[in-house]
């Protein structure tokens, strides 16, 4: 998992967006300020990127820049 701290909080409807096997296997990313409001100081916003261990995808195998890079490219 990775967090991303935002300056302002995205105008998006919901608190998570999963991704089909066809756009991103094993991905989902959750807007913490929506899910959680206590997290963040007001007017801010926090993005929470999941990535599940997928056989396309070995992540628990991964060492932290491959992962890191992964999630980068949601």
């Amino acid at each position: 998992m990775r967090r991303v701290a935002l300056a302002k909080p995205p105008n998006v409807p919901y608190a998570g967006y999963a991704f089909t096997p066809d756009v991103v296997p094993g991905a989902e990313i959750e807007m913490e300020h929506l899910r959680a409001p206590n997290r963040c100081p007001e007017g801010t916003g926090m993005a929470s990127i999941f990535l599940w261990n997928t056989q396309e995808f070995r992540r628990l195998d991964a060492d932290d820049e491959s992962v890191k890079q992964q999630a980068a490219k949601l």
